[in-house]
């Protein structure tokens, strides 16, 4: 048996948004918390297992080497057995690795152990893994076959991402590739196979609160008045509605999406097909508010135009249209989950009429999978697809290695 090694350099490639692509993010993250013992750490009198600091983050970050083996046939003599080991290493300054830990927050794969709210990753801090980082690790280990004995203890504690749906993007500038049938699969992921009014009580607890939201957006009713040109519209009460901010989280957490500014344009994209609407802004005159735009070709289903505002203060509704592609009304199969409809029965529909649903989009079809798991390590994978679309089953981003 013989015996190779082979060795490359390069840089990462970076996108317009200046990120580095998708698969350098997942092959990073996953090399880094192999190689970081995450073990308990104290802050403000509170104790948080299975995490790490922000400088032992740094420090690993500045230096970081991952070897994988693989053996096969040795292509000029088919009875020989080759191993092949192939080192990647990466090297960063700490302002850079600090950076990276940042778009590792906004990917939603690591969150602040004492501030699950905060967005920024801060000096002095203590980090631990989120159910999607888990799920990324989770293919990183098995893809490559590696033991990680270590990790065990926190896979077996922590909840785990059992679907995380994968967003085919473009091998030039790593964009997300956007086509009908695509928004139209991630909206029924997004939207759930039934309308998702979370009961109160799971708030309390986190793990139940995470499995409560993986059935899709959490939704509210809201009263409020109509919009109208003239005048002040009546008070009515508008179901299925969800804050903007809830949407960019939830895009984050369960997709392959790595930032809130890709998921506000994929938002977009539902309020350009019609699948929800503005009920209200409130936002003050001097509230500041970022707009994301986007653009498309205006079919009988779609609007050349849409827009998403991201702020605290705005508050969307899945439309009559989203409800008719999220397929609510479509008889489930005996022992499915129990459809959980809004706690105001005797409101109405605010839809006027409905639109028609047929894919008639221009610019076609790409790839998309959902990676879902059962118990243990490694899982199966299950693909979501559309009428249109091709289906690419892959594990992840991270075989790519």
């Amino acid at each position: 048996m013989a015996t190779k090694s082979a060795t490359s350099s390069h840089m990462m490639k970076t996108t317009k948004r200046g990120r580095p692509f998708l698969k350098d993010t997942l092959d990073l993250f996953a090399t880094l918390v192999v190689s970081l013992d995450l073990t308990t750490h104290k802050q403000f009198f509170r104790t948080f297992p299975n995490s790490f600091t922000t400088e032992e983050a740094a420090t690993n970050l500045s230096s970081l080497k991952f070897s994988q083996s693989t053996r096969g046939p040795d292509p000029r003599d088919p009875s020989r057995i080759v191993t092949t080991t192939t080192t990647t290493t990466f090297s960063m300054t700490r302002d850079m690795a600090k950076a990276m830990c940042q778009h590792f927050m906004d990917a939603r794969l690591i969150e602040n152990a004492a501030d699950r709210t905060s967005n920024l990753f801060k000096e002095r801090g203590i980090y631990m893994l989120t159910p999607k980082g888990l799920h990324v690790l989770e293919r990183f280990i098995s893809k490559n076959g590696m033991t990680a004995d270590h990790l065990l203890k926190v896979f077996s504690s922590q909840p785990i991402c059992l679907k995380l749906l994968h967003l085919e993007r473009r091998g030039t500038d790593d964009e997300i590739i956007v086509s009908q049938s695509v928004v139209t699969a991630l909206f029924r992921r997004f939207a759930g196979r039934s309308a998702n009014y979370m009961p109160e009580q799971v708030f309390k607890e986190a793990s139940a609160e995470y499995h409560e939201r993986s059935k899709g957006i959490p939704l509210m009713d809201t009263i409020d008045r109509a919009q109208q040109m003239v005048g002040k519209g009546q008070l009515q009460t508008f179901t299925h509605c969800f804050p903007a901010v809830g949407a960019l989280e939830w895009l984050c957490d369960f997709t392959s999406i790595v930032g809130r500014d890709e998921a506000a344009e994929m938002a977009a994209h539902f309020v350009r097909f019609g699948l929800i609407t503005l009920v209200n802004d409130k936002r003050k005159g001097g509230d500041s508010a970022i707009i994301f735009t986007v653009r498309g070709a205006a079919t009988g289903t779609a609007s050349a135009q849409g827009e998403f505002r991201c702020t605290a203060k705005a508050i969307y509704r899945i439309t009559e249209e989203g409800r008719k592609i999220a397929r609510w009304d479509s008889p489930r199969p005996s022992g499915g989950n129990a459809i959980r409809s809004s706690p105001n029965n005797s409101t109405v529909h605010l839809e006027t009429a409905a639109r028609p649903s047929a894919d008639h989009s221009a610019e076609g079809g790409t790839n998309m999978s959902e990676v879902s798991y059962g118990p243990g390590m490694g899982g199966s994978k299950e693909s979501i697809g559309t009428t249109d679309a091709k289906i690419h089953r892959r594990i992840s981003m991270a075989e790519k290695l």
